[in-house]
């Protein structure tokens, strides 16, 4: 009973000791080592998901796999060109209309908030002008003390900001090149997986992160894809100028954990409603209800059956993956996820 016993602590400590050591190397392989392999990583993927094209384009050319791959390649970059370029053209013009009428805008909201305050002060039975001259004030300590170290800020990270996106539009091209290479040693890497040392480790990494890609990303890119484009629409269909970086950019928001298109659909509809715009307040509510309910609905039929894992388990693996590797967290946080579960 004893030796049992023994055993059983001895196992109890190793399991402990394995799960510290795991941790660890996880942790500084993402955050160290992913700086330098993230283009490879993410061909490998997008080849994986060009596979099927590929071979069946591959036929028409010999089974050269090469020129298939080139073909999909220079098709999915021209596809992503294009509504980049749209979407950039499309923002410039927004921000353009914004800056011209900046002024207007402007003008409005304080007149907007003089009424507001207004009523305040004769709810409070304060002096009128008291809450507009108690927000200037407050608005100008925090703009006169903090304006010169924002500029401070902007000007010392303006440099790293600028080199990071170089270095990521070149990751990506890199990307894009080694995708073609990739596709053609598919069948490589398959038997390298099943005759390697580790193949039980790396089948079981392969198939979580696969399990990943089809359920959890495709099911977010998807979700992201429908919430943007309902909130493109129904700022049109409210004659909003601003319809497509607003859409955008809520749509956006809502794709990142403990956030959600209520961060600013529901305080936009609290100001309708306090500026007497009904219809707009109740439109953007509606919008609101819509967009949760794709979340909700997306999220337990298709990424719960798939995955097998509780969003309470993913919620805390995301949350974790921000803390250890900054926004990127929301990526590789759940990446980290097959190597625990090896």
């Amino acid at each position: 009973m004893k030796d049992v016993f023994e055993w059983d602590f001895r196992r109890r400590i190793k399991f402990l000791a394995g799960c510290a050591v795991i941790t660890v190397v996880t942790i500084f392989l993402f955050k160290y080592i992913f700086y330098y392999v993230w283009p490879f990583a993410l061909a490998m993927c997008i080849a994986f998901l060009i596979e099927k094209p590929v071979n069946a384009i591959a036929k028409l050319f010999r089974g050269r796999k090469v020129m298939a791959a080139v073909i999909v390649v220079l098709f999915v970059v021209l596809v992503l060109v294009g509504a980049l370029g749209y979407l950039t053209y499309v923002g410039v013009k927004e921000a353009g209309r914004l800056i011209d009428t900046w002024g207007r805008y402007a003008a409005d909201f304080s007149r907007y908030l003089r009424s507001l305050c207004g009523y305040v002060d004769g709810w409070f039975h304060m002096d009128d002008g008291s809450s507009y001259r108690f927000i200037c004030q407050c608005t100008n300590t925090v703009i006169g003390d903090n304006g010169e170290e924002v500029f401070e800020i902007i000007k010392n990270n303006g440099m790293p900001v600028i080199t990071w996106i170089v270095m990521a539009v070149a990751g990506i091209v890199i990307s894009f090149i080694a995708t073609v290479y990739a596709s053609t040693s598919l069948n490589g890497y398959r038997n390298f997986r099943r005759n390697c040392i580790f193949k039980e480790e790396l089948c079981s990494i392969h198939e979580g992160i696969k399990s990943l890609v089809n359920a959890y990303f495709k099911v977010q890119l998807l979700i992201l894809g429908i919430n943007t484009a309902l909130c493109v629409a129904t700022f049109a269909l409210l004659k909003n100028p601003y319809a497509m970086i607003l859409g955008l950019m809520v749509g956006i928001l809502d794709a990142l954990p403990f956030f959600g298109t209520g961060t600013v659909l529901v305080p936009w509809a609290v100001v309708m409603l306090l500026m007497r715009r009904v219809y707009i307040a109740v439109a953007l509510l509606v919008l609101y209800a819509v967009t949760y309910l794709v979340r909700q609905i997306l999220e337990s039929k298709c990424m719960g059956k798939r995955m097998g894992t509780s969003p309470f388990v993913m919620l805390a693996v995301i949350y974790m993956g921000i803390l250890a590797f900054g926004i990127l967290g929301v990526i590789l946080g759940p990446l980290t996820k097959p190597l625990f579960c090896t």
